[in-house]
């Protein structure tokens, strides 16, 4: 199997998805779907949101030189945002 692809498109065709089917699960309508796939930057939730619509979970991994991958947990997480930091003093 393919571990790579080329963007947001071949992502939803290869999950058998159509931008009508994105668009109903993100509440949004179907040209947004394309200007989606078509932008080359974008917020971390937006592109977190349109992986679980075609049914994939976001992994974002850093590779340091010399160092082990680094899995980041939470960033571009909306829910995540809410949750107070343990530790952190509110000024």
């Amino acid at each position: 199997m393919r571990q790579e692809v080329e963007g947001l498109r071949e992502l939803r065709q290869i999950a058998g998805k159509a931008q009508e089917d994105i668009a109903n699960a993100l509440n949004i309508k179907q040209p947004s779907v394309s200007k989606i796939e078509k932008q080359a930057d974008m917020y971390l939730s937006t592109l977190r949101s349109y992986v679980e619509a075609v049914g994939g979970k976001l992994e974002l991994i850093v590779k340091l030189p010399g160092g082990p991958a680094l899995h980041l947990d939470h960033l571009g997480d909306i829910a995540a945002v809410s949750r107070p930091v343990e530790g952190a003093t509110k000024l």
